[in-house]
């Protein structure tokens, strides 16, 4: 019979409630999607030429580095590029494209046995790091003349109003990091060099101009000087008055890609845990509801058997 409830004799048997429902199977968890590598991009002077090859390498696929064409320069060479180069980039964002759509915009590419980098003449439509590194053009004494070639006031100026312009240029969550100046030996630069000459002085005032800059705009300094000064002497370090050996390059190259990556690597990981997290939670969700149904279900059956017992 299909009936609920049975006479039986003088007492009421009452069919025992059904099993609560199983519940809905589980969504299988989304697969985060593969992530893109983040941006990082340089902007620099001569040195930069060297220790490129190996940073790109450090950074691996965590990170896709780019660099502006030729040299920095002077400070206020930075300065004039970045203001004109950010105004280019709101333009094209109007026009509705990023700048790295425009294949304009890469003008070289610097190519190595193990790696190649993009030279840029714009800023890339994405920044999530933005290395910045200049003095040297800065300090440069020329005959006749008895101050550096932009004067240390000025050269502290001119670095704040471009640690100000970099926050413009990075990603909402993206990174300003300042790359501390390299060393100079007087004796080797000023034997080398005859058309103007430059002081480890005067390389270390403007290197502190550069840190009161930079904690006044809360901007990291990685300190390439340090670490270049502790791999030898001016032997083992120059190959002409200024540049550096290969290999002491390539171990410049190694050291920021290692501070970089601690940088980045927990952003990247957070972002990764964002994506599972809301695959998650949508697994949870379904999980929850099944449990509310069955739960109410079950109640319901036990409600209308009592119900039924008592008439």
């Amino acid at each position: 019979s299909s009936a609920l409830v049975e006479r039986r004799g003088p007492d009421m048997c009452v069919s025992p409630p059904p099993p609560p429902s199983r519940a809905a199977p589980l969504e299988p968890l989304a697969s985060p999607k593969p992530r893109e590598p983040l941006s990082v991009f340089l902007l620099g002077d001569s040195i930069a030429a060297d220790y490129v090859p190996a940073l790109a390498l450090e950074l691996g696929d965590l990170a896709r580095l780019s660099r502006k064409s030729g040299n920095g320069k002077t400070s206020r060479h930075v300065l004039s590029w970045l203001h004109h180069a950010l105004a280019a980039r709101r333009r094209s964002e109007r026009r509705g494209h990023g700048i790295e759509s425009s294949p304009e915009t890469i003008a070289t590419t610097q190519t190595s046995s193990e790696t190649s980098v993009a030279t840029a003449d714009d800023l890339p439509a994405r920044i999530d790091v933005l290395l910045l590194k200049c003095g040297l053009w800065d300090i440069r004494r020329f005959p006749g003349k008895t101050s550096c070639f932009v004067a240390l006031d000025v050269y502290e100026a001119n670095l704040g109003k471009v640690l100000q312009l970099s926050r413009q240029a990075v990603s909402e969550t993206g990174k300003v990091l300042w790359v501390s100046r390299t060393p100079v030996d007087d004796a080797t630069h000023n034997g080398i060099q005859q058309c103007f000459g430059r002081l480890e002085a005067d390389n270390r005032d403007f290197a502190a101009a550069a840190a009161r800059a930079c904690g006044e705009n809360g901007v990291d300094i990685l300190d390439l000087h340090g670490f270049t000064a502790a791999l030898g002497g001016s032997q083992e370090l120059f190959r002409d008055h200024v540049h550096f050996h290969r290999n002491v390059g390539d171990a410049q190259g190694v050291f920021l890609g290692k501070a970089i990556r601690g940088r980045l690597e927990g952003r990247s990981g957070m972002r990764a845990l964002r994506n599972c997290s809301v695959a998650f939670q949508r697994s949870l969700a379904t999980v929850a509801m099944s449990a509310v149904l069955g739960a109410g279900l079950h109640l319901y059956h036990v409600v209308r058997i009592r119900f039924a017992s008592r008439n």
